[in-house]
């Protein structure tokens, strides 16, 4: 849903049919869509990830989406989601910078702030250090 969303904003050709390392393409600019479910509008201590597994692909750009949902309660201690209220565009960087400005986690890690459990290696960094659309 995040690519599709960012496909129509940007006027890009969606290819993530796995012949690709990038989800989008716009002229000639490859584009990896990183998305997250949320279900509360995003600020900018909050942190967007890429997960290490994603570091073989070779995206000219990484943008960065919150899908909002509407919260429906717990079911067997997992979120479950309403409907998608809201789409948002946080930002974007080039994948160099993403990394060197990022913050690497590993599975165990906490965030203090939301008691968030990394499961995976990742990178963190928070929204406001994003480049924002013009």
């Amino acid at each position: 849903m995040g690519e599709e969303a960012v496909a129509a904003y940007l006027g890009a050709d969606i290819v993530s049919d796995g012949e690709y390392s990038h989800d989008l393409m716009k002229n000639g600019k490859r584009i990896e869509v990183k998305t997250k479910r949320r279900t509360v509008p995003p600020v900018g201590m909050y942190e967007v990830s890429v997960a290490a597994t994603s570091r073989h692909q070779k995206p000219d750009l990484y943008v960065f989406v919150s899908l909002q949902f509407k919260r429906s309660g717990k079911v067997n201690d997992r979120m479950r989601y309403g409907g998608l209220e809201f789409v948002w565009l946080l930002g974007y960087k080039k994948p160099e910078d993403y990394f060197r400005e990022s913050q690497a986690w590993k599975p165990g890690d906490i965030d203090s702030s939301n008691n968030f459990e990394a499961h995976v290696d990742m990178f963190n960094l928070p929204i406001y250090m994003l480049d924002m659309p013009r």
